[in-house]
């Protein structure tokens, strides 16, 4: 598999499909599947986001009436 360039959102699809050498109808085999996840990891994107005051204010008020209705 070649290099992904860190742009790679500009490939069209066809560039995608031999960088990743992949085919678009029958996709990857499981074994190469299974190699991609050792070496990749899970296609996961993590929520780095900071959580909203207004967002933690409504939590906080949820848990306490989950608390009070038991």
């Amino acid at each position: 598999m070649q290099q992904l360039d860190k742009r790679y959102y500009t490939l069209t699809v066809e560039q995608a499909l031999v960088v990743l050498n992949t085919d678009p109808e029958k996709g990857l085999e499981n074994q190469q599947a299974s190699l991609r996840l050792l070496q990749y990891g899970q296609n996961v994107v993590e929520d780095k986001r900071e959580k909203s005051m207004q967002f933690v204010a409504s939590e906080r008020s949820r848990r306490k009436c989950s608390a009070l209705q038991v």
